[in-house]
């Protein structure tokens, strides 16, 4: 999807907490999916909190600013996540504390982020009072950034860029294939690599143990997901998918279910031997999809 603004989009439905204290790195280390001794003032990551059984608890990005973490979190689940990090906590000097009233989270979309942003040795920069992060998904979502909210997105503007909607981020991120933890996965019920959480880096293979490791660890070595996360399109002249949860078929056989939608495409979960010998078409409600192999 080619972008031809450069954008900032205030994400209302995040909200930031604030991580400190000596043993901070080593105490999330054990906790979380990817490897935190990434996180510096140069670099910061997407992880997710796993079950003991290997399944999605929570989703978030990790930036470093003056040797406090910062976790851009889903707003509704900030409460659980500050009261599951508080339940490990034990006597490890850690401060854990809710900042989001000193910190909002926003997207940065265009070619423009590069130019600002991305330096050599550096995908992080200090920037609207906070910290701006090249995101490590996949470069088609561009950056995000913490600001302080007392900035009010002056300094995106002295850059040029535009203030964009939520339908501007989320037809990015349908577009891009990018799966909204808090939205298209189901707590305690999902598994991460049949979104392909490790294709979006979120996933370190290679680090120690953490909750949920030895399960996600089996799976990625020894066996391959019957299922995969898939952008489907409707017709062009098509508008507007059914709701979410909705069965996608072949014919009248059930091959997945209907994610996240907008305008003509859509994310689902599917069955991936099926949708390779159909030759990457489904329906959805008698809609025909034509499914990006």
């Amino acid at each position: 999807m080619k972008i031809t603004n450069n954008l900032y989009i205030p994400l209302k439905n995040r909200s930031v907490i604030e991580i400190s204290g000596s043993d901070s790195k080593k105490f999330m280390q054990g906790l979380i999916t990817n490897d935190i001794n990434k996180v510096d003032e140069n670099s910061a990551i997407y992880a997710l909190m796993l079950t003991p059984q290997g399944k999605f608890l929570y989703d978030f990005f990790i930036a470093e600013k003056e040797g406090i973490l910062l976790v851009d979190c889903n707003k509704e689940d900030l409460p659980n996540i500050i009261k599951k990090l508080k339940m490990y906590r034990l006597r490890s000097d850690v401060v854990i504390e809710d900042a989001s009233e000193k910190y909002e989270v926003a997207s940065l979309v265009g070619a423009k982020v590069f130019e600002v942003i991305e330096g050599k040795d550096s995908s992080v920069r200090q920037f609207c009072k906070g910290v701006a992060f090249l995101d490590s998904r996949v470069s088609d979502m561009y950056a995000r950034s913490f600001i302080e909210i007392d900035n009010n997105y002056q300094s995106f503007e002295a850059f040029d860029f535009k203030k964009g909607t939520m339908y501007d981020y989320e037809d990015i991120r349908i577009n891009a294939g990018v799966p909204k933890g808090s939205l298209d996965m189901v707590s305690q019920q999902s598994f991460p690599h049949e979104f392909g959480m490790d294709k979006l880096n979120a996933i370190d293979y290679n680090k120690g143990c953490y909750v949920g490791q030895e399960v996600t660890a089996r799976v990625h070595h020894k066996s391959k997901a019957r299922k995969g996360l898939y952008v489907v399109e409707a017709d062009s002249d098509g508008w507007g998918f059914p709701e979410m949860g909705t069965d996608v078929k072949i014919g009248d056989e059930k091959i997945g279910t209907l994610l996240s939608s907008t305008a003509n495409i859509a994310l689902a979960i599917l069955m991936q031997e099926k949708v390779e010998k159909n030759n990457f078409t489904c329906n959805v409600n008698e809609m025909e999809l034509k499914v990006r192999s």
